[in-house]
């Protein structure tokens, strides 16, 4: 998949994707989203930014692949190494639905909803749900685009 000048081609299904460190501070705003008890001055994040499917390969769950191969990056190479709790991303505002069927939660403020490419995170390590007798009952099943190795 080379080109002449020695770079590797893209597959042409992909627009184009990156990863890249982050962290977000629990206030600007976001005090919300930052519900886990831990108690930190930053939140260490890896957020999937510029991620984009080629229209002509429009519907073919490529987007949905692209997502769990960033997730699975980010599980078993990046958080073990660096401790990264979350994935963030600023989607698009059409995009939203796509990333809350991968498990992504919209921050719910109205300053959020109202930008253009609202905050979304997910919990890369969520806690298991304690039922009424305070036994630990199994975490939430994963959301579709989470069936990458943790």
């Amino acid at each position: 998949m080379g080109g002449g000048d020695g770079r590797k081609r893209r597959p042409s299904w992909l627009h184009h994707y990156r990863l890249r460190r982050s962290e977000r501070r629990p206030h600007r705003g976001r005090r919300g989203c930052w519900h886990q008890e831990i108690s930190v001055s930053f939140y260490p994040a890896i957020k999937i930014a510029r991620l984009a499917i080629d229209d002509r390969h429009a519907g073919k769950k490529l987007g949905l692949a692209l997502v769990e191969f960033a997730l699975g990056i980010a599980k078993t190479n990046i958080c073990p190494m660096v401790g990264c709790r979350f994935a963030i991303v600023d989607s698009k505002e059409k995009s939203v639905g796509f990333y809350e069927k991968c498990g992504f939660t919209l921050l719910d403020t109205a300053d959020n909803r109202a930008l253009e490419h609202p905050f979304m995170y997910l919990d890369l390590h969520p806690k298991p749900s304690p039922d009424v007798d305070g036994a630990a009952l199994p975490a939430v099943a994963e959301p579709a685009c989470s069936s990458v190795p943790a």
